[in-house]
């Protein structure tokens, strides 16, 4: 089965069990979310993801989420093999598929 990581905050514990819970059958691996709340100015500038013009425009969440798909993308990336990113409404999130040097 090829291997699912599930992007989630680390805080969302109950989600985490919930998830766990109702997909018992898929091959699963939880990726730690960058929390948009606990970031500083400087962590969200010094990713140089994020030109100054958008500073006004998306909040804390946004910027988690960004930093969080960068980051798993950055490790599917220096991995072999393939890898999918789906978002699965009724699984409620994003996930991504594939080889993750397992």
């Amino acid at each position: 089965m090829i291997p699912l990581r599930v992007i989630s905050l680390a805080r969302h514990t109950k989600r985490r069990a919930r998830f766990l819970e109702r997909n018992a059958h898929l091959a699963s691996s939880f990726f730690d979310a960058i929390d948009g709340d606990a970031l500083t100015d400087a962590e969200i500038t010094s990713s140089g993801l994020f030109t100054p013009d958008v500073k006004e425009t998306y909040g804390p969440h946004a910027y988690g989420a960004a930093m969080s798909h960068w980051r798993l993308w950055k490790e599917a990336a220096a991995c072999s093999g393939p890898v999918t990113r789906a978002a699965i409404p009724s699984l409620r999130g994003v996930y991504f598929y594939g080889d993750f040097c397992t």
